[in-house]
């Protein structure tokens, strides 16, 4: 059996290789922070997700819970990362439904809307 010393070839070569493993998850980490930051979610999109009705949703914006987006077309967005962090701390509920549900519902949101858009890029 061979001994692996800190000059040797093999020691560098697996250090080159973790080196790169690092910097791809450190990359995938801020990308996936990005795309959590950039994200509108429409008012159907929101109320889909978490089965909540509309009412729910003026009541959640009312009470200054979040806060919503006017588009210059007039129509509302919402901040996927701010409802994301109001479940995550407790600030809004979904009533009959549990925190990890709702966090769950929305990251297949988050993984279907990054799935979808990959698909309609790689077709031009």
């Amino acid at each position: 059996m061979e001994v692996i010393t800190v000059d040797s070839e093999v020691y560098q070569l697996f250090k080159e290789r973790l080196d790169r493993i690092e910097k791809y998850i450190e990359r995938a980490a801020n990308m996936e922070h990005s795309i959590g930051t950039a994200l509108l979610m429409t008012t159907r999109d929101v109320m889909e997700t978490l089965q909540v009705s509309q009412s729910t949703l003026f009541r959640w914006r009312r009470d200054g819970k979040i806060q919503t987006i006017i588009m210059s077309s007039g129509e509302l967005r919402f901040k996927f990362e701010e409802i994301y962090t109001a479940l995550r701390c407790c600030q809004i509920r979904v009533q009959g439904c549990s925190k990890e549900t709702t966090i769950k519902r929305m990251d297949e949101f988050k993984n279907a809307t990054i799935t979808r858009n990959i698909r309609e890029l790689t077709k031009e």
